[in-house]
């Protein structure tokens, strides 16, 4: 048994670690260890070893579960302190190196009972840290706002929106915003600087470049984590040939990799459920005038996520530890440059109608149902696209091409990170609910 303790003091002055008596280890080498200049965040420190209270010397190792550190050097003698977080912070120590600061160690003399404090030099080998700092692209909207809005539920997350200068986009309370010029690079390498992860959520019709220019400027930045615009369906390579423009979202992730300075993890949700069954081009549904179409026999399984279910699972994501704990669990790290699967639930086209009507209080016999080949309907989505009609065209043929009974709308089978992320599946019903208001509210506007 090792004393454990746990930090206190305001935020951004500098934190005392005040230890707490924890079996029959001694206490009286180490009361407390303050830290400053340093961005490391550390939740828990066990305590090895002890300090020699007469000469200040001595090997302490520090673990816990985010990092390893070694006090490695002390002055020759100590000077002692008044008992105050005052004086303490006024003890501010310099940043040597990108891995290593100066801090306050300090313990109580037993036989004098007065606080002596020595400085010291701590060298910290990270083995694992935690993401405090997040910059979202896109933050106001549908995706972007409700995965902001779980971040900064964590309490464990600085939140930034990247914005344009010109946006009006009212965000989330609680969030930070810097505003940009995506034609300045050097601003945006600016503006992303400090931050630990990039979200990146853009609209289906954002410009082609748009990804490449945030992934080029969060690598000079030195942002570590990039979670690309990549919220989306299964990208197999026959999916990819069959929906043109889709390509780009794998594409998204190669960008991350080919810059050289930052790790992905492209997280697909598959269709949002509240957007895809609340209007007729997504999964085939009217249901302000009651009409239904099924793609073929209205039986395909379809993996689906609902806006609350990928804010929870982005913030669930990014409040892993970057490396895997010693006792192991999920990580950063185990899952870097790989697209990881999420969900609200499976259903099937004839699942939604039956929680249709449930929630709308209504029978089958209310309203018209039909039906349609996804393949005949992916045709039909071409056709409209070399009419001219590019959205209406790319979400007729993207549905129905993920509607084929090939397993595309389950990603074939390929298991999701629910269970590490903690995330339950979701009830039907309560996300049925959210589309039919929302088709209620377009319908009226």
């Amino acid at each position: 048994m090792y004393p454990r303790g746990h930090f206190i003091g305001p935020k951004g002055k500098g934190h005392l670690f005040r230890v707490e008596q924890a079996g029959d280890q001694d206490m009286s080498s180490i009361l407390a260890l303050a830290l400053f200049g340093t961005s490391v965040r550390l939740r828990q420190w066990i305590f090895h070893g002890a300090l020699d209270a007469t000469s200040g010397r001595g090997d302490l190792l520090l673990s816990s579960s985010p990092a390893h550190i070694t006090i490695t050097e002390f002055l020759d003698s100590p000077m002692v302190l008044p008992d105050s977080v005052t004086a303490i912070e006024s003890a501010v120590g310099e940043i040597k190196a990108q891995s290593k600061f100066a801090g306050i160690a300090m313990y109580l003399e037993p036989s004098a009972g007065s606080m002596v404090f020595f400085y010291v030099h701590l060298e910290i080998k990270l083995n694992m840290d935690f993401i405090r700092n997040v910059a979202i692209v896109g933050a106001g909207g549908n995706s972007g706002r409700h995965i902001a809005e779980a971040l900064l539920a964590t309490g464990k997350h600085e939140v930034t929106a990247i914005t344009r200068g010109d946006s009006t986009t009212t965000l989330p309370e609680g969030i930070k915003v810097k505003k940009v010029d995506y034609t300045d690079h050097d601003g945006l390498v600016e503006a992303l600087k400090g931050q630990d992860a990039l979200i990146i959520t853009l609209g289906v019709m954002a410009p082609p470049t748009a990804d490449e220019v945030l992934t080029r400027a969060a690598a000079a930045a030195g942002v570590p984590w990039v979670l690309p615009n990549d919220w989306s369906c299964a990208t197999d390579d026959s999916v990819l040939r069959d929906v043109p423009g889709l390509g780009k979202v794998p594409r998204a992730a190669a960008l991350v990799a080919e810059a050289g300075r930052s790790s992905y993890i492209s997280v697909a949700t598959g269709f949002w459920y509240e957007w895809s069954l609340s209007m007729e081009v997504g999964y085939g549904f009217d249901i302000v005038n009651r009409a239904a179409t099924f793609y073929d026999n209205g039986e395909t399984p379809m993996s689906t996520s609902s806006w609350p279910q990928v804010g929870r699972a982005v913030a669930a994501l990014l409040s892993l530890p970057v490396e895997a704990p010693a006792d192991g669990g999920p990580s950063l790290s185990a899952y870097r440059n790989q697209q990881v699967i999420v969900r609200s639930f499976v259903v099937t086209q004839k699942d939604m109608f039956a929680s249709l009507l449930r929630v709308t209080g209504t029978t089958a016999a209310d309203w018209k149902v039909t039906s349609q080949a996804s393949d005949a309907r992916y045709e039909a989505g071409g056709k409209l696209i070399a009419d001219g009609q590019l959205r209406a065209g790319f979400g007729t043929l993207l549905y129905a091409r993920l509607f084929y009974p090939d397993g595309s709308g389950v990603f074939y089978g390929k298991a999701t990170i629910n269970a590490e992320l903690g995330l339950q599946e979701e009830d039907v019903d309560t996300c049925t609910r959210a589309a039919v208001e929302r088709a209620k509210s377009a319908a009226a506007a």
